[in-house]
């Protein structure tokens, strides 16, 4: 047995440390944030081939803390080495409490080099000029999605930052999925980005652009990746039963349990998912992974997340939580097409900025409370046409988005009478409850101006041509054909209700 600290994860304080531990003459290091109190619980001692305990961020579940050999450390590090062609100097953006960031050091210290330490929310110049300060070796870095999206918008304007990012050597990008549309637009701008597949258990990243690097070996069961590699952790720190449903032994080889779906395909593994965030909706499997897969890919997109929701006609559905709005109903073609029509999300979230970790990645268990726990407004809303063939949409007070008149029922009203009566109160147009037709309960395809969802009872409505005028609290009311509703801000009613009724 030999002695565990629990320490915070200053890299300059924790290379001499992790550099004792890898060697022996040392406790074995749990490194936690910097910003952290010191964990409650820890051992005193830990088996003495461990030389390294890392805790996990727990966004997607239960903490677990990894417990790691010297031995598995250096194998990870003489991998890296190998695949990237040579030992060289790394740049350090990552938190050094995670296997990611902690690598680079423990890389660092078998080079026999010193990294160069920057803070996880640089800006793009610092990281350029860190590479500049390096001379005469080769230049590593390693980043997550969100860090490399900053990269790339900043070499995109900037050529000469462009030039200073073209040094590095390699560029490690991991932690969370990584979208094809990032990864085109860093070999358009000349980076030389790598994606990488690991995690704690596996000392990090073993799988570098599809391929398996050292001795590592994936195989595929039941769906699920399983690796193999002198990499792999010892298991999890006083969790014999979870250690012994993750890490199994077949034909005296140790493999380990991913939990996540993928597929071999000419010796290329790609990954589609986490298993068990498979849902099921309206009967169907949805792997809410690959929704976020296809919909990382879309433009402006690639840093959203996809969670679900309960609900009470399919049971579960996806949902996008993105900083940014979008048209869901476009956004929806383009995930049905993919994945199929379960798979379209029932609408978008905006969340800005999303809640993350310390390391820049998305907090998927804040985001999905966030999204559970949102606040919905019921409304009445009544779609407008006239006998051109045109939709009419209203823009209220203070607001940039275009939608069907309507509003909220007063109490004790129905949602039929609140629909007539806002569009009287709202652009003059008097008609009797009778005289609108139901259309059923639909979710609008934006949140309101205070973030919460909007969901409409709606209704129909055709009227002879004409003019309409802006009243209460109306800034602008107009007459739309297709082609011009496509051009303006809109949070229209979901399914096409709103759309499919204009003529071309």
């Amino acid at each position: 047995m030999r002695p565990l600290a629990a320490v915070p994860a200053d890299p300059a304080a924790l290379i001499p440390l992790l550099r004792d531990a890898l060697s022996g003459t040392g406790p074995a290091i749990l490194p936690y944030p910097i910003d952290a109190p010191r964990p409650e619980v820890v051992p005193a001692e830990v088996p003495s081939r461990i030389a390294l305990v890392i805790e996990t961020s727990g966004s997607a579940g239960v903490p677990k803390r990894v417990a790691l050999s010297t031995d598995a450390l250096l194998a990870a590090a003489a991998a890296t080495e190998a695949a990237l062609g040579g030992p060289g100097t790394w740049i350090l953006s990552l938190p050094a409490h995670y296997i990611a960031g902690v690598q680079v050091l423990i890389r660092s210290i078998a080079a026999g080099r010193e990294p160069i330490v920057l803070d996880p929310s640089f800006a793009p110049a610092d990281f350029a000029a860190a590479l500049s300060a390096i001379s005469g070796d080769r230049r590593y870095g390693a980043v997550v999605p969100a860090q490399l999206a900053r990269l790339i918008d900043a070499a995109e304007v900037d050529p000469g930052l462009a030039g200073a990012l073209r040094t590095a050597d390699g560029v490690l990008v991991g932690g969370q999925r990584t979208p094809e549309s990032l990864m085109t637009r860093a070999a358009s701008a000349g980076l030389t980005v790598i994606r990488t597949y690991g995690s704690s258990e596996t000392a990090g990243g073993v799988v570098y652009d599809g391929a398996p690097i050292g001795s590592t070996e994936p195989r595929i069961e039941d769906g699920e990746v399983w690796l193999s590699s002198p990499s792999l952790a010892e298991g999890y720190l006083e969790d014999p039963e979870r250690t012994a449903r993750s890490f199994v032994t077949e034909a005296g080889r140790r493999w380990y349990r991913t939990g996540d779906e993928g597929e071999i395909v000419d010796g290329v593994l790609s990954v589609h998912g986490r298993r068990d965030d498979v849902i099921i909706s309206g009967g169907e499997k949805v792997s809410l992974g690959l929704v976020e897969k296809t919909v990382r890919e879309e433009p402006g997109l690639e840093g959203s997340v996809v969670v679900s929701t309960p609900d009470e006609r399919w049971g579960e559905v996806p949902v996008v939580v993105s900083s940014r709005r979008v048209d869901v109903a476009e956004l929806r073609a383009v995930v049905a097409t993919e994945l199929g029509r379960a798979a379209s999300p029932a609408g978008v979230h905006v969340l800005d900025p999303l809640p993350t970790l310390p390391s820049g990645k998305p907090d998927r268990r804040a985001i999905s409370q966030l999204v559970r726990n949102r606040p919905v407004v019921l409304v009445s809303a009544v779609l407008v046409t006239d006998t051109a063939g045109r939709a009419l949409l209203v823009r209220k007070g203070g607001t940039t988005l275009y939608m069907q008149p309507g509003g909220k029922p007063e109490p004790g009203e129905s949602a039929l009478d609140a629909a007539a009566r806002e569009l009287a109160e709202e652009v003059g147009i008097a008609v009797t409850a009778h005289q609108l037709e139901p259309l059923g309960r639909f979710r609008a395809a934006a949140a309101n101006e205070s973030g919460y969802d909007v969901v409409a009872d709606s209704f129909a409505l055709t009227v002879a041509e004409t003019a309409v005028v802006p009243l209460a609290e109306i800034d602008d009311a107009l007459w739309v054909t297709r082609t011009e509703a496509a051009e303006l801000p809109l949070a229209p009613l979901t399914r096409d209700h709103f759309l499919s009724r204009l003529k071309a």
